[in-house]
């Protein structure tokens, strides 16, 4: 079985839906393969920035479980600063409704959804590809591929996966009693203590707890065990595991080869765009694919330009900024102690400016700016006491 369109997007989650709604309201023949059958669970924190929401084309409150206008910094649960607003700080969602309401959307702009269907291989130039499913094969003139960190389009065209950075295992805990729930509160927690070399976190969602922790490490060893801890911790080591899974989160070390292999767009995971430090991914999933849109539109007649030109924006409009985030993350998480000490000197301060860089009003050039500075004048403030003493 053969069929035709004219871009095929691979994987359905929040950045082949979002390109696949925008690309649609364009009027162009789209088809999106999703290798499940949707809605399916996907491991992922869920915590939906001010700064993503903004730049999800279709309003998604339906789907939004919990808003949480509070948010605390916490070193092994104590309380180390907390952060409130008048507007949400984070959004709650389950990414199995998220992901299967934008490919709603979409379809309802006449988009092609496949599903239960698997991406095999591609071969052919810009213009005449033919994508290879377990179905069949698609001729198709682009090919994107948003299949996630394990990327089977980006191994296909001969562009390097990018690394694990962090790896995650994440649980959805359930209480036994409903009214346990009260306890959970609105708050996002984001626990430091726990994982030497990362951090864990406690999302609440409409009817259970979201609780996981990520590591640097590539052993993943402790990873289990740093999580029952943290549960018990938290006091919910009574309340059901309904389910739990381990998932790499990559980052691209690397920038962009000046010519990529002349096969696809990679756009989120499958291109290594997630934040360094938090492993943040859905908002560079959804800005990545409306960089492609832009470019799209620009570049639609010519192909190769179109993908040259895309990967150029990616580079200046994301990845640079993402090398700042690169540079913090590797500082801190690497040195367990120094970022421990990092988090109980400016934990306040770190908050507040992260706030601003999740709204999009400040970067982490900034950031890495000002912790560079405090921590040089924290030094010479050590070294005058000492000169005093002495």
């Amino acid at each position: 079985m053969s069929w035709a369109h004219d871009i095929v997007i691979v994987g359905g989650g929040v950045g082949g839906a979002t390109l696949a709604y925008e690309l649609g309201s364009l009027g162009v023949d789209v088809c999106l393969l999703e290798r499940c059958k949707l809605p399916r669970y996907k491991p992922c924190g869920g915590g939906l920035t001010p700064r993503a929401i903004k730049e999800l084309p279709v309003d998604i409150r339906e789907v939004v479980e919990v808003e949480c206008h509070e948010a605390s910094m916490e070193f092994r649960t104590r309380v180390i600063c907390k952060k409130e607003s008048s507007s949400p700080i984070v959004s709650m969602v389950m990414r199995d409704r998220l992901d299967h309401y934008l490919v709603q959307r979409a379809k309802e702009l006449g988009i092609t959804l496949r599903e239960e269907t698997r991406f095999l291989d591609v071969r052919g130039t810009w213009g005449d590809f033919r994508v290879i499913t377990d179905k069949g094969g698609i001729k198709a003139c682009v090919v994107v591929g948003a299949d996630g960190a394990l990327s089977k389009v980006t191994r296909k065209v001969a562009l390097q996966n990018a690394s694990p950075w962090m790896w995650a295992l994440e649980a959805e805990l359930e209480p036994q009693n409903p009214k346990e729930l009260k306890r959970i509160g609105s708050a996002a927690r984001f626990e430091f203590g726990f994982e030497a070399s990362g951090y864990s976190w406690a999302f609440p969602k409409a009817g259970h707890l979201s609780v996981g922790t990520g590591t640097l490490s590539k052993r993943c060893l402790n990873l289990e065990q740093n999580l029952s801890s943290y549960i018990q911790a938290l006091g919910f080591s009574n309340w059901t595991v309904k389910r739990k899974a381990l998932h790499p989160i990559p980052f691209r070390f690397t920038p962009f080869p000046k010519r990529p292999p002349p096969k696809a767009i990679l756009i989120g995971d499958a291109a290594g765009i997630t934040d360094p430090i938090t492993g943040e991914g859905m908002y560079y999933a959804i800005r990545s694919a409306k960089i492609f849109r832009t470019i799209f539109q620009e570049f639609g007649n010519d192909l190769e330009t179109m993908h040259s030109m895309y990967y150029q924006r990616l580079e200046s409009q994301l990845f640079q900024e993402l090398w700042y985030a690169h540079k913090i993350a590797y500082g801190f998480y690497s040195r367990p102690r120094l970022y421990h000490s990092v988090i109980l000197l400016f934990g306040r301060s770190l908050l507040e400016r992260y706030y601003n860089i999740i709204l999009g009003e400040k970067n982490y050039r900034n950031l890495l700016n000002v912790f560079v500075v405090n921590l040089i004048l924290k030094g010479a403030q050590a070294n005058e006491k000492r000169r005093r003493k002495n």
